[in-house]
């Protein structure tokens, strides 16, 4: 786990959607293709960016994982936030920097243990599916939970 880099991002607040006029809904550009969003306010951020391994989702030879974090510009000066939004590539678009995310925060990391519900299969009636997907008939499913303690990795981004 460790805290790659930062960029400016102007993160959407209010949106509304709205039907493309003559669209068809099933048409070549698929289910959904008929909507559009217009961005009506955006909210000025600090993205810190964590990259981790993740165990659970493992594709193909690539198990990194990137999560973000938001921070206020508030937080920083204006030189500070002027510096890191001057940071562009190609097009305009808004580049990470690893160099600025070094110099205004940490990163720490914790093990702890977290109180989660689980099933408890010996309380439950658990229905069983057919080889149609269908689950048996008048089988009437009764899930009942219990408490489990699981290890997760706590990880706590703060301002230099």
């Amino acid at each position: 786990i460790k805290l790659t880099d930062a960029r400016y991002f102007e993160l959407a607040t209010k949106v509304v959607e709205s039907q493309i006029p003559g669209c068809q809904e099933n048409g070549e550009q698929g289910p959904g293709a008929c909507t559009q969003v217009t961005v009506l306010e955006r909210t000025p951020v600090i993205q810190v960016n964590v990259e981790y391994a993740d165990q659970m989702n493992q594709e193909e030879g690539n198990m990194k994982t990137n999560m973000n974090f938001n921070f206020d510009v508030a937080d920083f000066s204006a030189e500070e936030v002027a510096a890191l939004k001057a940071k562009r590539g190609l097009f305009g678009i808004q580049l990470y920097s690893k160099s600025w995310a070094a110099k205004h925060f940490t990163l720490s990391v914790t093990k702890e243990q977290r109180t989660i519900q689980i099933v408890d299969v010996r309380n439950s009636k658990i229905c069983r599916v057919l080889e149609n997907g269908e689950t048996e008939p008048n089988c009437v499913e009764t899930l009942v939970y219990k408490e489990a303690k699981t290890p997760v990795k706590a990880l706590k981004i703060s301002l230099k």
